[in-house]
């Protein structure tokens, strides 16, 4: 599993390649990337740092390329909302813990697990399955709708504002 957020850069001209924002294979394959011109990236939502690979043989470096990248979507949220609108999928489970994800629009559904705890959930849209397991640890659910089908475990310790229907739908981790 790579890191989400991932993506292909070319570096001779900054054009960016995105499908699966956690897979490079699965992007490349679906894409047909030729491998002589497209590299492999990272928008780390942690703390908004930039990963943009070169070669030897590339003559833009790194970190051209990453301030290139920089200069069109400041934050992985600006990336993440240009990335979303070209029908992106997510292949793996998504880690958000700590991120600042506020009025961010998260996939319908997601294959595996979801992790937002300690995240600002205002004017988050949560997906509507979650195949896996959902930790919301910390998070204030005040205004929240959760997802209509979790597949694994619910995590709220910590939370506030639990509605308590939450404890009969769900198999909650308290």
């Amino acid at each position: 599993m790579c890191r989400f957020i991932s993506f292909f850069h070319n570096p001779i001209n900054g054009d960016i390649a995105v499908y699966d924002l956690t897979s490079h294979s699965k992007t490349q394959e679906k894409l047909k990337l030729n491998e002589k011109i497209w590299r492999e990236g990272h928008y780390i939502p942690k703390d908004n740092t930039i990963e943009c690979r070169v070669t030897d043989s590339d003559r833009t470096s790194q970190e051209e390329c990453n301030e290139r990248l920089r200069s069109k979507y400041p934050t992985w949220k600006d990336f993440y909302k240009m990335a979303i609108k070209k029908d992106v999928v997510y292949s793996e489970s998504i880690d958000l813990r700590g991120c600042d994800s506020s009025g961010v629009a998260l996939p319908k559904t997601i294959s595996y697990s979801l992790d937002l705890s300690g995240c600002d959930l205002s004017g988050v849209a949560l997906s509507k399955t979650i195949g896996g397991s959902f930790d919301l640890r910390g998070c204030d659910l005040k205004g929240v709708t959760l997802p209509k089908t979790i597949g694994g475990w619910l995590d709220l310790r910590g939370c506030k504002n639990i509605p308590e229907y939450v404890y009969q739908k769900y198999k909650v981790i308290k």
